[in-house]
């Protein structure tokens, strides 16, 4: 149909019909940037996500900053501190992080 925007079929993205994040703990670990002001992912959900996630296994790192929801864009070199040292870390063989404290925004 011309005109018509492409939808996506299920069958490419939605693999085994179970695609919400935390149900099922991935192979690789996550580092998490999250803005203590974003509007679009409220902070105070992101906490109670993060430790559903770590209690299935998934090795998770969450760190905050004072921004909305764009954070590598609001404070790219508050991220880059965090991320870059993060994937170096992977990068080297070193172990992520095992604590699943989150820290409240």
């Amino acid at each position: 149909m011309a005109g018509a925007p492409l939808a996506p079929s299920t069958s490419q993205y939605d693999i085994d019909g179970d695609t919400t994040p935390g149900l099922r703990a991935g192979a690789s670990p996550l580092l998490l940037l999250h803005g203590r002001s974003d509007a679009q992912i409220p902070a105070n959900l992101v906490p109670a996500w993060a430790t559903e996630t770590c209690k299935r296994g998934q090795s998770v790192q969450l760190e905050w900053f004072s921004t909305g929801h764009r954070v590598p864009y609001e404070a790219p070199s508050s991220a880059a501190s965090v991320v870059f040292p993060w994937l170096a870390d992977r990068i080297a063989g070193q172990p992520p992080p095992s604590s699943c404290s989150m820290p409240q925004p």
